[in-house]
C-alpha cells in the first residue's frame, strides 16, 4: 500500500469538518492507488427556437465538435444533444459525427419540456455506473414558460443534485439585440456543484476558435473523468454541512478537498487503495475557520447569487439552509474570541460603542457577511434579465454598486436599517437642541448605568464617527437606551398591538431594550433578569421625565421608539403604527392593578411617570373619541364611546380631567359601565370567535348561563285536530335559572375588569399633581365599584347581565348603530330594566319554540288529513261521493284540506295508488277519468279539482297501461281523445324564442317531456304532421329518420 493519506477534522456545531489534500505527483503508480477512472456522460441543452437561426447548425456541425476534440473526447463517445423548442428532441450522437449532424432552427422557446426530456434521460437511460455529469446550456432569448422552468428545473435538482458530481455551465448567446433569459439558464447553473459557475454572454461575430476556447476552459479543469472515492464503514459522511442525508462514499479531486462528517470515524477510511489516518485538531477561531474555508468561499458565494437569481421556493429553502450554517458557526466562534468577551462584559454604552467599531472591521471582513447580503437581497428577483446577468457576475455583491443595481429596481417597500439611519443623522444634525437638559436626576438603567438622552448622544456619535453606513437597524435599536420600567409580557405578532399586555411589572428596575437585547447577546442567548428578584425581562414600559427629550424624538426619530417597542413585543421590526402607545397603554393598566394593593411611593413615582409619558407619546391619537363624551339623548341605551374599549379611553380620561369641564366629567359612570360591557364581551368572545361554529357555540354558551331548558319548561300542545289557545291567553316560561358555577368560571376570563372603576380616580390625581391623593384611594371592593358605576345592585347580577348580553349579542353590528352614534344595548344601570331584557328574551325562545311546535303538529295533521282524503276518495262507493271528496276534501277541526292541483299535499300518494293495481280502488277508472280531465264528465263537465283543467303529465301510457289491462281500451282511446283537446298550453301573445305559441304549439305544450315520447303516444301520420309544421325546431330533424 502506498503512503496513508491524512485527514486532519476540526470540531464544529454538528459534528466535524474534514480537510484531506489529495496530490497527484504524475507518477502513474501512485495515481493508480488513488484515482479512479469515471463515467461521464455529456450533455448539451441546445435552444432550438426560430430566434437562434443559423446558430443552430453552427454550434452542433462546427463548435460542439471543437469544443469535444479540445477537451480530449474520443470520436466515438456519445454525446447526449437535447434541443428545446415548441418540442423537445434527445439526440444520442457520437462526437466523431456532429458536424454531419442534420439540424435547423425551428419553433417557438419552450425550455421546461427540455428540462424534462433531461429528468427523463438522467432517471431511466443513465448507465447505472455513471455518476458524472458535464451539462451546457445555449440559449439566446427569453423562454415562453418561466414557471414551468422553475419547476421542472427544481425537481430536477431535488433529484440529482446530491446524487452526481456535477459541472453546469450556460452560455447567453446574443444573437440579436434582445436579452436572453438569465432566470432560465441559471436555472440548471444551480445544478453545479464541482467549481464556480460561469454564465458566458457570447456575441455571435466572434469566431468558431474563440467561443470554442472560451467554453472549453469551463469543462478542463473539473477532474470528473479521473477522480478518488473516500469510503466509510459508517455513513457519516455529506459533501455540505445543510445536506440532510448522509452517506459512506464521497469524491474526493485533486488539491484540498473539505467535507463534514456527523461524527468522529470509528471504522476504516481509505482513498482507492490507501488508508487515511485521522489527524484531531482544537476548536476552530474565525481566523482559522476562514482560513479552512478558502478553497470554497468563493464557491459558495457564487452558488448564492444563482439560488437568488431562481428565486423558487427550493431555492430559497437551500439558501435558508446554507445561511443558518453559515451564521451559526461563526456566531458561535465570535462569542468566544477573548477580545469580544472582554467588550461584551463591559455592559455601558460606550463599550457598546466600541464593540461595534470592532464588529464593523470583522463584518468588513467576513465571507459571511458577504453571502448574508447576497442571501437578504429580495430585489434581486425583480431585476431584468441584463441586471440579473451583470449581478450574478460582480465580484463583489458588498460595493455600494452592487447594492445599488438592485435598490434601483425596487421602488416600494419598508427597509429599516435606510428609515432608522436616515433619522440617526436627523437627530445628529439638530443634537444641540438638547444641550440644556441636564440628565443628572433622570432615569439611569441599572445594566448600561446610562439615560435616555445618553442613549440618543451615543447613537448620535455613530454618524461623527462615520459609522453610520455599516450597522443596521438592530445595532441602532441596541444603542438608543430608551430607559424605562422592566416588565414581562407575551411575545408574540400582535398585528394589533391593542391586545399586548403585561404580566408583571419590575418596580423600581430601570433599565432599557437596549439592555435586554445587548446582555442577550452577551450571555448567548439567555434573558436579562431583574436585580434581587431574578424574574426575566422580556420588554420595557419607557419613560421619557423630560417633554423635551420626548418631542425630539417624535420630531426627528419616530421611529426609533416605534420599532424599540416592536421588538419588545414582537422580536422583530415591524411598522405598526401605535406600537408604543400601546406598550406604555399596558403598562398604564398593569399599575392600576398594582396599586390596588400596593401603594408605596415607587409604585405611585412609576405610575405618574408612565402616565406623563403616555400622554407626550400618544398626544391627539384618540382625540377622535372626546366629541362622543357629552349629555347623549337616550339614556336608556349604553353610553356610547365607539365600541373602545379601556385601552383607548385612558387618553380621553386624561384629556377629560386636562379640560375639567363638570358636564363631561359627569359622564364618567356612564362611561365606567361602557367599557364593562366592552371588555366583558371582549372577553366573552375570545373564547368562540375563530371557530367556524361560532354562532352555535354562543348560543350554547347563552342557554347554560340562563338555564335555558326547552324541553323542560315548553308550552304543551293540544291534541291533534283540537283547537290550541290564542297567544295572549298563554303564560310562556319567562323565569331566569342562572347557572352560577358557569358564571363563575366565565366571569375568571375577565378578572381584570373591575380595576376600570380605578382609573379615573387615579388619572386624576396625576394630572391635577396630587399624588399624594392616590393613598386615599380605596382597595377596591363591591361597595366601592358600585359606587363607582352608580349602580343599585349588587355586582354580580350586574355582570351577569353583562355576559348576556355579550352572548346575544355577538358581533359589532348587532351593538353598535355606528351611523347614528348610538348603541343597540340598554344600559344596565336599572337592574329592573336588565331583568326585564333577559326574560323578553326567555319568554321569546319558549314563545318560537311553541311556534315551531304548533307548525310541526299543523304539519303533521295535513299529512294525516291528506292520508285520510286520499283513503276516502279510493273507497267512494259511487261518482258522486268521489266528486265531493275531490272537490271540498276533508276538515277536521280547523284544518281544512282539498286535494286543489299536482302541488297540492296528497296529490302524489292519490296518482301512485290509482296505478298501483294491487291497491283495492272499487272505482278506481271513473276516479282516474276525473283525475286527467280535471271535471265531472257526468254532470255538465262541471270542474272538479285543477280548475277543471286536464292534468299535464309527461307520460300518459301508466294511465293507459291501466285501462288497457282492466280491458277497457274502447274507453282509454275516448278518454285520451279528449284529454288531447283539452291539454294544451297556453302561451303569452306572439312566438317564444323557439319559435313556439298559440298558433304553433310544441309537444311541451302538449304535456309531454320529449319529442320521443309524444311521437310513442300518437299515431304516425300525426307525428309526421307534426314534424312538416316543426321541420326547424324541437329537434325534428334528429328524427328525420323516422319519417322514411
Amino acid at each position: 500500500m502506498a503512503t496513508d493519506l491524512d485527514l486532519f477534522l476540526y470540531p464544529n456545531e454538528n459534528g466535524f469538518i474534514g480537510k484531506i489534500a489529495l496530490n497527484t505527483t504524475g507518477n502513474v503508480a501512485i495515481d493508480k492507488t488513488l484515482l479512479t477512472e469515471s463515467k461521464i456522460s455529456t450533455i448539451v441543452i441546445l435552444d432550438r427556437s426560430g430566434s437562434m437561426g443559423n446558430s443552430v447548425p453552427r454550434f452542433v456541425n462546427e463548435i460542439l465538435p471543437g469544443i469535444f476534440k479540445s477537451l480530449g473526447y474520443n470520436k466515438n463517445d456519445t454525446i447526449i444533444l437535447i434541443t428545446f423548442d415548441s418540442t423537445p428532441n434527445l439526440y444520442k450522437i457520437p462526437a466523431n459525427q456532429l458536424s454531419k449532424f442534420s439540424i435547423k432552427c425551428q419553433g417557438q422557446t419552450f425550455m421546461a419540456t427540455g428540462i424534462s426530456t433531461l429528468t427523463k434521460f438522467i432517471r431511466n437511460d443513465l448507465p447505472k455506473d455513471c455518476h458524472s455529469l458535464r451539462l451546457l446550456t445555449i440559449s439566446d432569448g427569453e423562454v415562453q414558460d418561466p414557471a414551468n422552468v422553475q419547476t421542472e428545473a427544481a425537481q430536477l435538482a431535488s433529484l440529482i443534485k446530491n446524487e452526481f458530481t456535477i459541472n453546469s455551465q450556460a452560455v447567453r448567446l446574443f444573437t440579436s439585440s434582445s436579452q436572453p433569459d438569465t432566470k432560465a439558464v441559471s436555472s440548471l447553473l444551480q445544478l453545479n456543484n464541482v467549481s464556480n459557475v460561469n454564465l458566458l454572454d457570447l456575441q455571435t461575430s466572434l469566431t468558431n476558435i474563440e467561443i470554442i476556447a472560451t467554453i472549453a476552459s469551463l469543462f478542463s479543469n473539473d477532474s470528473l473523468n479521473k477522480h478518488a472515492i473516500l469510503k466509510s464503514d459508517e455513513t457519516i459522511l455529506k459533501s455540505t454541512p445543510w445536506q440532510t442525508t448522509m452517506n459512506n462514499t464521497l469524491s474526493l479531486f485533486p488539491g484540498e478537498n473539505l467535507f463534514w462528517l456527523s461524527k468522529i470515524p470509528t471504522g476504516n477510511l481509505i482513498v482507492g487503495e490507501t488508508n487515511v489516518k485521522i489527524h484531531l485538531k482544537e476548536g476552530l477561531t474565525v481566523d482559522t475557520y476562514e482560513n479552512l474555508l478558502k478553497t470554497k468561499i468563493e464557491y459558495y458565494i457564487n452558488q448564492l447569487k444563482i439560488l437568488k437569481i431562481v428565486n423558487t421556493n427550493e431555492s430559497k429553502n437551500e439558501i435558508k439552509d446554507m445561511m443558518s450554517y453559515f451564521q451559526n458557526m461563526e456566531s458561535s466562534l465570535l462569542t468566544n474570541q477573548d477580545d469580544v468577551k472582554i467588550l461584551l462584559n463591559d455592559s455601558s454604552l460606550r463599550a457598546r460603542l466600541q464593540y461595534l467599531k470592532t464588529s464593523i472591521i470583522r463584518k468588513k471582513k467576513s465571507f459571511v457577511m458577504r453571502m448574508s447580503q447576497i442571501a437578504n437581497d429580495d430585489k434581486v428577483s425583480q431585476l431584468n434579465s441584463a441586471q440579473q446577468a451583470d449581478y450574478l457576475r460582480a465580484v463583489d455583491n458588498t460595493s455600494k454598486n452592487a447594492r445599488g443595481l438592485a435598490r434601483r429596481a425596487v421602488t416600494q417597500g419598508l427597509d429599516f436599517n435606510e428609515i432608522l439611519r436616515k433619522e440617526v443623522r436627523i437627530m445628529a444634525e439638530h443634537i444641540h437642541e438638547l444641550q440644556d437638559i441636564n440628565d443628572n436626576d433622570h432615569l439611569v438603567s441599572f445594566f448600561s448605568q446610562d439615560t435616555t438622552l445618553g442613549g440618543i448622544r451615543t447613537v448620535c456619535q455613530l454618524v461623527t464617527d462615520n459609522m453610520l453606513d455599516d450597522i443596521d437597524a438592530n445595532d441602532i435599536l441596541r444603542m438608543i437606551n430608551i430607559v424605562g420600567v422592566g416588565c414581562s409580557g407575551p411575545i408574540g405578532e400582535f398585528p394589533d398591538p391593542m391586545t399586548w399586555r403585561v404580566n408583571e411589572i419590575y418596580v423600581g428596575c430601570y433599565v432599557s431594550l437596549s439592555d435586554v437585547l445587548t446582555a442577550f447577546m452577551q450571555s448567548q442567548g439567555r434573558s436579562l433578569q431583574a436585580p434581587a428578584i431574578n424574574k426575566d425581562i422580556t420588554n420595557v414600559i419607557p419613560i421619557i421625565e423630560d417633554e423635551r427629550i420626548a418631542k425630539f424624538l417624535q420630531k426627528y426619530a419616530p421611529s426609533l421608539l416605534e420599532y424599540t417597542c416592536s421588538i419588545g413585543m414582537r422580536r422583530l421590526l415591524a411598522d405598526v403604527p401605535m406600537t408604543a402607545g400601546y406598550t406604555i397603554c399596558a403598562g398604564v393598566w398593569k399599575l392600576i392593578e398594582d396599586l390596588n394593593i400596593n401603594k408605596s411611593e415607587i409604585h405611585l413615582k412609576t405610575f405618574n411617570e408612565v402616565v406623563k409619558t403616555y400622554e407626550i407619546v400618544v398626544g391627539n391619537y384618540f382625540q377622535h373619541i372626546m366629541p362622543y363624551i357629552k349629555q347623549q339623548q337616550n339614556n336608556q341605551l349604553s353610553y356610547y364611546i365607539a365600541n373602545n374599549g379601556t385601552t383607548n379611553m385612558i387618553s380621553p380620561f386624561i384629556k377629560l380631567y386636562r379640560e375639567n369641564d363638570t358636564a363631561k366629567l359627569e359622564q364618567i359612570p356612564k362611561i365606567l359601565r361602557a367599557l364593562y360591557t366592552y371588555e366583558i364581551w371582549q372577553a366573552i368572545r375570545r373564547q368562540y370567535k375563530n371557530r367556524d361554529d361560532s354562532d352555535q357555540i354562543a348560543q350554547k354558551m347563552l342557554d347554560q348561563l340562563i338555564g335555558l331548558d326547552l324541553n323542560k319548561y315548553k308550552t304543551s300542545l293540544q291534541p291533534s285536530f283540537e283547537v290550541e289557545p290564542s297567544l295572549n291567553e298563554i303564560q310562556f316560561h319567562d323565569q331566569i335559572h342562572t347557572d352560577e358555577l358557569y358564571l363563575d368560571e366565565l366571569l375568571k376570563t375577565v378578572y381584570y375588569v373591575d380595576y376600570i372603576t380605578l382609573l379615573s380616580k387615579y388619572i386624576s390625581a396625576v394630572i391635577n399633581n396630587n399624588i399624594d391623593s392616590m393613598k386615599n384611594i380605596p382597595t377596591i371592593d363591591e361597595k366601592f365599584i358600585c359606587e363607582e358605576l352608580q349602580i343599585n345592585y349588587d355586582l354580580k347580577s350586574f355582570k351577569f347581565y353583562n355576559v348576556f348580553q355579550a352572548l346575544v349579542y355577538t358581533s359589532k353590528a348587532s351593538r353598535v348603530d355606528s351611523d347614528n352614534e348610538v348603541m343597540k344595548m340598554i344600559d344596565l344601570v336599572d337592574e329592573q330594566a336588565a331583568k326585564k331584557v333577559v326574560q323578553d328574551y326567555i319568554r321569546k325562545r319558549f314563545e318560537n319554540q311553541y311556534a315551531t311546535d304548533l307548525a310541526l303538529k299543523g304539519r303533521a295533521e295535513r299529512t294525516e288529513l291528506a292520508t285520510i282524503l286520499v283513503q276516502s276518495i279510493l273507497q267512494a262507493t259511487d261518482h258522486n261521493q268521489v266528486v265531493q271528496f275531490m272537490r271540498e276534501g276533508l276538515t277536521r277541526g280547523k284544518i281544512q284540506l282539498a286535494i286543489a292541483n299536482s302541488s297540492s299535499l296528497g296529490f302524489i300518494e292519490l296518482k301512485n295508488k290509482l296505478l298501483d293495481l294491487n291497491e283495492n280502488v272499487p272505482r278506481r277508472l271513473d276516479i282516474i277519468k276525473i283525475f286527467l280531465l280535471g271535471r265531472d264528465y257526468k254532470q255538465n263537465d262541471e270542474p272538479v279539482w285543477n280548475n277543471g283543467n286536464v292534468l299535464f303529465t309527461p307520460d300518459l301510457r301508466q294511465f293507459e297501461n291501466i285501462f288497457n289491462t282492466l280491458g277497457f281500451d274502447g274507453e282509454w282511446a275516448k278518454i285520451k281523445e279528449e284529454y288531447m283537446k283539452r291539454n294544451l298550453h297556453v302561451y303569452r301573445d306572439g312566438f317564444n324564442r323557439h319559435g313556439h305559441g298559440n298558433t304553433k304549439p310544441s309537444y311541451w305544450a302538449y304535456g309531454y317531456m320529449t319529442l320521443q315520447m309524444y311521437k310513442d303516444t300518437i299515431s304516425p301520420e300525426e307525428f309526421q304532421e307534426y314534424c312538416k309544421i316543426h321541420h326547424d325546431c324541437c329537434g325534428v330533424s334528429s328524427f328525420s329518420s323516422l319519417l322514411t
